[in-house]
């Protein structure tokens, strides 16, 4: 099992809150591994079922070829069948690909705005590194959740107001859309909302 205290062994953090993000984090990566064998469980499965649909088509093709269907109406039918089991597994290779892209592209869009929430630095490249979406929020959320004051950790680069007339929700900085998302958030809502087409939670 994954050990979140390998993860976190250059992070520049106190002892304390190193402590504590481990404690949160190694549950979350044996959940994660519970998962991802389940999945690939499933998936043998799938593969299994789609072999022995390919094994019961090549002997029905067999049979028609060595003469045991005797009749034009059952070779018809045997025809039909084969045909219907190709159809079957080119629909479900079209749709697991269609799918796939859209879970990357939305994962990209998620992993892209949990990562605006940290600053730059150490840090943020080693989230950076983590490809797992559920993961990657859970740890920073504890991570957000572990540091004492968050307001004087992530005050913006500027002064000034915290609502821009006309900007979208690029046209912010990190620290001024978790500005916005505890004072203004009607405002961070609907900024969220134009960029990723849901609304945000206020957790």
């Amino acid at each position: 099992m994954a050990d979140a205290s390998e993860i976190l062994k250059d992070v520049e953090l106190t002892d304390e809150v190193k402590s504590k993000l481990v404690e949160k984090l190694n549950p979350v990566f044996s959940n994660y591994e519970t998962q991802l064998v389940e999945s690939k469980n499933k998936l043998d499965e799938a593969i299994q079922t789609r072999q022995k649909a390919k094994e019961k088509a090549d002997e029905l093709e067999r049979q028609i070829v060595s003469g045991s269907a005797q009749s034009q109406e059952l070779l018809t039918a045997k025809q039909k069948e084969i045909e219907r089991l190709g159809g079957d597994l080119q629909k479900i290779t079209t749709e697991k690909d269609e799918l796939t892209k859209i879970t990357d592209e939305i994962q990209t869009e998620r992993k892209k705005e949990l990562l605006s929430k940290m600053p730059e630095g150490k840090l943020r490249e080693s989230l950076n590194k983590i490809s797992d979406l559920k993961l990657l929020s859970e740890q920073i959320e504890a991570i957000l959740e572990n540091i004492p004051d968050k307001s004087s950790s992530f005050n913006g680069r500027g002064g000034g107001k915290i609502i821009k007339d006309g900007a979208k929700w690029d046209g912010y900085t990190s620290e001024e859309k978790e500005e916005l998302r505890k004072k203004h958030f009607d405002t961070y809502d609907k900024l969220y909302y134009e960029k990723y087409g849901r609304h945000a939670s206020k957790e």
